[in-house]
């Protein structure tokens, strides 16, 4: 039996409304209001990669699709 069960992760952003509004509107990810509307996003399983860096550490986040087409036409709709 696996002892993690999820992770939960956060992005530190100055244009923090805009990747909330990101993360509901384009993507469609549904969320719960942790409090004061502060959104925590559900996501599908995940993976985590560490690799070292030469500057302050940042957040990438790359999306897995079966179909880079369909879901690039889809969030290009909602944007």
């Amino acid at each position: 039996m696996k002892t993690i069960s999820g992770i939960h992760a956060i992005v530190f952003s100055q244009k923090a409304k805009s990747v909330r509004s990101f993360f509901k509107d384009v993507l469609k990810l549904d969320s719960v209001d942790a409090g004061d509307g502060w959104p925590i996003f559900a996501l599908p399983p995940a993976e985590l990669a560490v690799h070292p860096a030469d500057r302050k550490g940042w957040v990438e986040i790359y999306l897995m699709t079966e179909s880079i087409k369909h879901t690039s036409k889809r969030c290009e709709k909602r944007a």
